[in-house]
This record gives C-alpha cells, structure tokens and sequence, in this order.
C-alpha cells in the first residue's frame, strides 16, 4: 500500500509539475524528443533524490531539473520567461517539502496529504499562471527572476535544517519564522524595485515631454 501511493505520488507530482511549467510559459507540448527528454529529466531528478535521501538529495534533483528544462525549452526570445517558470515550480514543491516536514515534527504526516498539498499548488497556477507569465514577460522580469531564486535557495536551506536537525522542535520553529520572514522580505523587495522602476520612467516621461 505504502509503495503504491508513493508511485502514485512521483506520477502525481511529475505530471503536475510539468502542467504547471507549461501552463506558465504557454508551450505547447507535442509528442516529440523534447517529451522525451523532458521525462528523462524528471525521472533523473527522482532518482537522485531518491538515492540522496534528504543530505542534499532533493537540491540536487530540483537543480538538475531547473538546468534540463531551461537547456531543454529555452529559445532566444524566453530564456527568462523558461527560467523563471521552473524556478517557481520547484519553489512550490519545496514549499509543500517545508510544510509536510514541519508538520511530521507534531503529527504523523500521511501519504495522502502530499497530494492534498499537490493540487493546492496546481489551483495556484491554474488561478494565477498569467500574473506570472506577464511577470516574467514584463519590464521587471529579470528582478522577479532574482527574487524567485532567492527564495528557492532560501526554501532549500530552510528544509535542509529541518531534515538535518530531526529532534530540536524549537529550532524548527524558528527556522520556519526565518522561512516565513524571507517571504516577506522577497515581496517587499520586488515590489519596491518596481516602484523605484515606475518612478524612474515616469520622470524619463516627463522629461521628454518638456523637452
């Protein structure tokens, strides 16, 4: 039973994951080597964090399939829109990682919550994917790219001290206050760029105007 929800759950996952990147950037996905390659991907990216277990494994997997994606999928027009969508991928599964590894220090985590946990995210870019696609099209996509990898690097160490420190429940608090406050920060920080960003070119508006 335990081993059939888990193949349900990597089947689950993969799919999803490769709707919710497709939904972002509008790619059309034919049957073709770029399928092909696309399942080789996600299948390596399993396998090393199925063999690395959590000392790194699950890092290396979501950068392994951040790289095969972007070299995959990436033409001279979307470099960063391919970029962008992969990055937020990975940083939602690892969300659903943080969440269901903080929750097994008080509960007992069952199987079916990660699916739970894997449709919540497909109804998030199913209700917002072309917020972030005209993000990652738009005049501050590169800034909203940093912002994305950020918060992915700070997601990754942030589940890496919980795996690491199993038995210290108070730590674990902390690291999710810390998780919690980088998400803030991230926020604040795009969305003063943008403000900074707007006012630059309204007075470059002005100016040429009174010239």
């Amino acid at each position: 039973m335990v081993l059939y929800l888990s193949i349900v759950q990597f089947l689950l996952s993969s799919a999803i994951d490769l709707w919710m990147f497709l939904k972002i950037t509008r790619i059309k996905l034919n049957i073709n080597l770029k399928l092909g390659l696309t399942l080789v991907v996600i299948t390596i990216g399993s396998i090393i964090s199925i063999i690395l277990d959590e000392y790194g494994g699950l890092l290396l997997a979501n950068i392994s399939e951040i790289i095969g994606f972007y070299v995959i999928y990436k033409k001279k027009n979307n470099k960063i829109l391919v970029a962008g969508a992969i990055v937020f991928v990975c940083t939602l599964d690892l969300f659903i990682n943080i969440i269901l590894a903080f929750a097994a220090v008080f509960i007992k985590v069952e199987g079916y919550m990660s699916i739970i946990l894997l449709f919540v995210e497909a109804w998030i870019v199913k209700k917002y994917n072309k917020n972030i696609y005209s993000t990652l099209v738009g005049q501050n996509k590169k800034s909203f790219l940093y912002i994305l990898c950020y918060i992915f690097l700070s997601s990754e160490i942030v589940l890496l001290i919980i795996l690491l420190t199993k038995s210290y429940n108070a730590f674990y608090t902390v690291a999710m206050v810390l998780f919690a406050l980088q998400i803030i920060f991230s926020i604040v920080a795009y969305h003063e760029i943008v403000s900074i960003q707007q006012e630059l070119l309204n007075k470059q508006k002005q100016k040429e105007i009174l010239d």
